[in-house]
């Protein structure tokens, strides 16, 4: 009876961890009035690929993954929480140089590959967004203590940030748009950027 009990835990914890294999968003939160009632508090949202890393958000924010594939190692998560948007993903180092734009040197400092990436993805972007086109664009910017770059731009009350870094042979990048938020949209990357562990 003893042994039957523990399997039954054990196979319950089990299914409360991230699987490794597909990305999933877990949520914690509580019930009142008999269930009549639910909060959600929190969501985690967890991805194998490129690394296995959990990020974690507050309750309210919607998250849909828009494209996964282990094959390809290669993860696209849109989060939502009015008025934020935030597109999460990551993809090996190695294919970004599959771009002959990608001109960064391959052993350069983390820094610097940082830097280079935000420079070469807001160009990109400039030239097919209007509300980037005529935006006031800082120059990226590197966390030295927390290792991730971001670089912003901002025309009246839209903002756009990207935030990128490094784990081990992959990228993480986040980009996020606002418009009449009363919070600095890199602010919100950062928080749930440094919420992050492995799993």
């Amino acid at each position: 009876m003893k042994k039957l009990l523990l399997l039954s835990l054990a196979l319950l914890l089990a299914s409360c961890a991230p699987s490794r294999v597909e990305p999933t968003v877990t949520t914690k939160g509580f019930s009142a009035f008999n269930g009549l009632y639910t909060k959600v508090t929190s969501r985690t949202l967890s991805t194998p690929v490129p690394k296995p890393i959990s990020v974690k958000f507050d309750g309210d924010w919607d998250i849909q993954t828009s494209y996964f594939s282990l094959e390809k190692n290669l993860a696209f998560f849109m989060c939502t929480k009015e008025p934020e948007h935030i597109q999460f993903r990551g993809m090996r180092i190695d294919d970004l140089y599959r771009d002959a734009t990608f001109t960064v040197d391959r052993n350069a400092p983390e820094e610097t590959f940082i830097k280079f990436y935000l420079q070469w993805d807001h160009d990109f972007w400039t030239t097919k967004q209007e509300m980037m086109k005529h935006g006031d664009a800082s120059s990226p910017k590197y966390n030295s203590e927390k290792k991730y770059g971001t670089i912003k731009t901002v025309n009246g009350a839209y903002q756009r940030c990207v935030l990128a870094a490094v784990v081990e042979d992959a990228l993480f990048m986040m980009t996020g748009e606002a418009v009449n938020s009363d919070k600095d949209i890199c602010e919100t990357e950062a928080e749930i950027w440094e919420s992050r562990e492995s799993f």
